[in-house]
């Protein structure tokens, strides 16, 4: 009988019981004003214009390093949002303002900052302003220290990464579950094909951060 599943997430073992979401849903915010349709258009396309220029960032980096050099830079880059140098400049980092006069962008700082801070004491009603992102987009953002976004606003990008490869660490445990149940094995060939396409699916700065025979 298996009481308990994991998974390997980039070289390390993620467990798979029930999981804390961070993040919450978009709450409903009431009708849509032609002003705050308007606010919102100019919102999307300014965050469109730097994933825009993000995205040619990241396509550099990833073809001037080979994968192993691309996992060390993606550590480097981690260290800066998430490890001891980021705790210990984490002061700097909430004063930390992007350099603009757009108040939508402006807002956004401060609502990555409000949402970092509030989910390190496990508060579930902080609200991340890249919710909407997709994965890859989130990473656009993460791993991009030339780019517009606050530190605070990688961190937040990081966090919406790790949401999702929590709930697909759950998606993929349930299957492996199943799979044992029904056959007496959780590795049959469904289970490693959802882990291999799930891998394969991800951005490269993430796959350099497994093991090379992964």
């Amino acid at each position: 009988m298996i009481n308990n599943i994991t998974v390997s997430v980039a070289g390390s073992a993620v467990a798979t019981g029930p999981v804390k979401t961070v993040s919450t849903p978009i709450n409903d915010a009431g009708p849509i004003t032609s002003a705050t349709a308007a606010a919102d258009t100019v919102e999307i396309s300014t965050l469109s214009r730097q994933l825009g220029e993000s995205s040619a960032r990241a396509e550099v980096r990833d073809k001037s390093f080979s994968r192993s050099q691309l996992g060390d830079e993606a550590k480097r880059l981690q260290n800066q949002f998430s490890g001891e140098v980021y705790h210990a400049n984490k002061t700097t980092h909430d004063a930390e303002v992007p350099d603009t006069h757009d108040p939508e962008l402006l807002a956004r700082a401060e609502q990555a900052t409000d949402y970092v801070t509030r989910t390190a004491i496990w508060d579930t009603s902080a609200k991340n302003p890249f919710v909407q992102l997709t994965r890859e987009q989130l990473n656009l953002i993460a791993y991009d220290e030339a780019g517009p976004y606050t530190v605070n606003e990688r961190r937040a990008a990081w966090y919406g990464i790790q949401d999702m490869t929590q709930e697909w660490s759950k998606k993929v445990a349930d299957q492996a579950m199943d799979e044992y149940n029904r056959t007496g094995d959780a590795h049959t060939p469904a289970v490693l094909f959802e882990v291999l396409s799930h891998y394969k699916s991800l951005p490269p700065i993430e796959q350099a951060q497994y093991p090379g025979d992964y």
